[in-house]
Order: structure tokens, then sequence, then C-alpha cells
């Protein structure tokens, strides 16, 4: 599993790094294998939660304990065909306002509320970690720049782009709710008024 930490955290030396050697994961849209400090982003599916005072990112896991959304990673290139591709079909659509809103997503400006599902996008490098819990070195992806923010609209376009989805599992703007497609971009469930509601588990 790869642990995420800040640029300011778990520092090593870069030049014992082999740059040559696999940071075992590919990337999601082009499949090539990416490297040890190779330049790349990270796609995780998070939900914000406010426990205090400062809006905070938690993983969305199962009830086994696994992610429901397994992180994702793009080479440097596939990454900035992502975000271009968002920005393109973004760019003239209204962006969803509610003043309950605590994120914006960096593509369409629509506003998040707290306990809805939305991806960030982190740009920045895999190196080893110092910590060998099992006697064996553990990737970490180390973070270099400000979250980039996607809401569940966009990230359903991304998803969409694809041959293939991303994760097995269906996106839900809430942990167990499901609704088609029209209710997932008008943001149904903030009103009450999902028609196409349908419970998590169902076809």
């Amino acid at each position: 599993m790869v642990a995420y930490v800040t640029d300011e955290e778990d520092e090593e030396d870069e030049d014992e790094i082999d740059t040559d050697e696999s940071a075992g994961v590919v990337c999601a849209h082009c499949g090539a294998e990416l490297m040890m400090t190779e330049e790349i982003f990270l796609l995780r599916v998070v939900q914000p939660v406010q426990p205090k005072t400062t809006v905070q990112h938690v993983d969305l896991l199962g009830a086994d304990g696994d992610y429901m959304y397994n992180p994702t990673f793009y080479c440097f290139d596939c990454g900035e065909e992502v975000l271009e591709d968002l920005r393109e079909l973004t760019e003239d659509a209204p962006p969803v306002v509610d003043d309950d809103g605590v994120i914006e997503c960096d593509a369409c400006r629509s506003d998040v509320l707290l306990g809805e599902t939305v991806a960030i996008l982190q740009f920045g490098e895999m190196h080893w970690s110092e910590r060998a819990p099992n006697g064996e070195p553990t990737p970490k992806f180390v973070e270099m720049q400000n979250d980039y923010h996607i809401c569940i609209g966009c990230l359903k376009h991304m998803e969409d782009g694809r041959d293939e989805p991303l994760w097995e599992a269906p996106l839900e703007p809430k942990p167990g709710l499901q609704v088609c497609l029209d209710g997932l971009y008008e943001r149904c469930w903030r009103h009450g008024n999902c028609d196409c509601h349908k419970p998590a588990g169902d076809g």
C-alpha cells in the first residue's frame, strides 16, 4: 500500500534513490510503468469533513476497511491531458452553486458540500519511506503542490471518457446513495427530490 505524506515529512536524500527503479504502479491512462522520483499525479476519491475548524479529506473505505475507490496514478503527460480535457469540457457549463459549499471544483467551479464525494488530484513523486514495518521498503507518494479538487460531476465525466471504468464500485454522491446520471449532475440529493434514487446494491 502506498503511504501519503507531504513534502515536509519523512524526507530523504534523493541522491540515494535509483530513478530507474519501478515505483510499483502504472499510469491509469496509458499503462506506462511509473518510476521512482518521476513527476506523477495521484487521484484519490475522498469525503470532506470538518471535525473542528479546518476541512479535511478522508478516504472512502468499505465495510472491509479497503478503499471503495482505489487510488489511481497518472504519468505527468496523461495527468495534464486529463486536466485539459476537463477544462475544455466544462468551460461553458454553468457551475452548481450552493451557499453551504466548503470546496470549489477546480474544473467547473461547482460547490462541494461536507460529506459529499469529491476527488483530489495531487502532483508529486514516489519515494521510498524510511519506515519498513515488514522489513521491506514501502513506497510513498510525496505531494509537491496544492490539491486540485474535482467534483462528482466532473469525476463522472472523467470516467465516462474511458473504455473501462476506473473503479469497480459505482460513483456515489454520498456513501450508500446511488442516483441516475441526471440526478448526479443536478445534485438532486441536496433537495430531497431524487426521483431516480436507488438504494446502494441495486442494479
